[in-house]
């Protein structure tokens, strides 16, 4: 399933989702916007309220819940933000801020490393067979606690 946020170069905005009810709900409740039955894409002329309401309704339902309900990856989201500050960066380069800026993109959650304790490390160096694997394993596990003490 794929959401396409972009502008046509003659003054709209064209929006192409999935069908899918809760995201025509949204895209009929934005004044302005129109279906294009010959293309099955919705347009939005680029009128200065038109793309208020529809950054309005963005922040307000927020384009990720929309992503959500038609399938949409987060890395998909993503994106149509970003072509979106693109739009207007573009086509109306004397707005500052740039409107777009302000929809809030969900970052991706940090995973850190699992951490071994003492134990683990030392039947992890015991299960090596040669001394010169033990070495190489025993220097680079104590590089690393050396580096990350140091970052701290």
């Amino acid at each position: 399933m794929r959401l396409s946020i972009r502008g046509d170069g003659r003054g709209h905005l064209i929006v192409k989702t999935p069908y899918h009810p809760g995201a025509i709900k949204v895209l009929r409740s934005i004044p302005g916007m129109q279906w294009d039955q010959a293309n099955k894409n919705w347009i939005l002329d680029d009128s200065q309220s038109n793309l208020d309401a529809f950054l309005e309704k963005l922040h307000h339902t927020g384009l990720f819940s929309l992503a959500d309900s038609i399938g949409l990856s987060r890395s998909g989201a993503v994106h149509c933000v970003s072509a979106l500050r693109h739009f207007f960066r573009i086509n109306y380069p004397h707005r500052y801020p740039n409107p777009a800026d302000s929809i809030p993109v969900p970052r991706q959650s940090k995973k850190y490393p699992d951490i071994l304790s003492k134990e683990e490390v030392f039947e992890l160096l015991g299960s090596l067979s040669t001394i010169k694997h033990r070495f190489l394993l025993s220097l680079a596990y104590s590089y690393e606690e050396a580096k990350s003490f140091v970052l701290r």
